[in-house]
């Protein structure tokens, strides 16, 4: 091995300089393809993961409104909030009293008025719900309960103020009851009792002296007595009071072995 002279390092060389960088190779189009592939891959995973980490957040939905349905409510009494959270539970109005029941059949049996101060608003509903489930294929049926005729009769034992206030005093709200009045007109429309699909709505029972008579007689008997009658007659005639279509709980509050028998003999009468 041999050292150059004096005091000098190691003598260099070309031999000992490090390579000169070579640029890095080209990626090819198939390399390229194939990391497009896998990021759409990785994409579509995250997506899905996403989507299904969203469906165990959201709350179901509710299921969907069986067609066919009959559904019937009675003595809303005035009062609109209980009223609204008993149709939202039967499925037949959202939150904001819409109909959402599809071509469902709601009966109304009867006394929407007395004891609560939402009267106007009740019955203004059911005139709106009667035209939204018209246009959804459903229907509003709507039968006389006691409080309707009581009110046409001018029996306002149950009458609040606040009911009488929400028409602008006592003879308005009279106005508004009589014959000639919006609400007036509208009630005396409803029949006392129907018949749907085998079964037979009204408020209160129907004894067999009067399923004898036809669903249809008793109707035609009460539309013409709330149409020409005086207020003061309505209350005391037989079909209106005593064990009536609208008055009688005998099946609800009498003995089985005194009642069964009576159920079963008017129901003979309407087959």
């Amino acid at each position: 091995m041999s050292f150059g002279g004096g005091g000098g390092g190691p003598t260099s060389s070309s031999s000992s300089r490090l390579p000169a960088p070579q640029p890095p190779p080209k990626t090819s189009r198939f390399t390229k393809l194939i990391c497009i592939v896998f990021l759409a891959y990785a994409l579509l995973r995250l997506r899905t993961y996403l989507t299904y980490k969203k469906a165990l957040l959201t709350p179901p939905s509710p299921a969907p409104i069986s067609t066919g349905r009959i559904v019937a409510i009675g003595d809303l009494h005035g009062d609109y909030a209980n009223a609204l959270t008993t149709f939202r539970i039967a499925g037949l109005v959202d939150g904001d009293g819409k109909w959402v029941g599809g071509d469902a059949t709601f009966v109304q049996t009867g006394d929407v008025v007395d004891r609560g101060p939402d009267t106007i608003r009740l019955y203004r509903w059911l005139q709106d719900l009667a035209d939204e489930a018209r246009d959804q294929g459903g229907e509003v049926v709507t039968v006389l309960g006691n409080h309707e005729v009581m009110n046409m009769a001018n029996d306002l034992r149950y009458v609040t103020p606040e009911d009488t206030a929400s028409f602008g005093g006592p003879e308005k709200r009279a106005q508004a009851w009589s014959r000639d009045g919006w609400l007036g007109q509208y009630v005396r429309t409803w029949n006392v009792t129907v018949q749907i699909e085998g079964t037979v709505f009204l408020h209160g029972g129907l004894h067999p002296k009067w399923a004898a008579l036809g669903l249809d007689t008793l109707n035609d008997a009460a539309s013409r007595a709330l149409h020409s009658a005086d207020p003061d007659d309505l209350a005391v005639l037989p079909l209106f009071h005593g064990d009536g279509p609208l008055w009688y709980r005998g099946y609800a509050q009498d003995d089985e072995a005194v009642v069964c028998p009576l159920l079963k003999e008017a129901l003979g009468f309407l087959n």
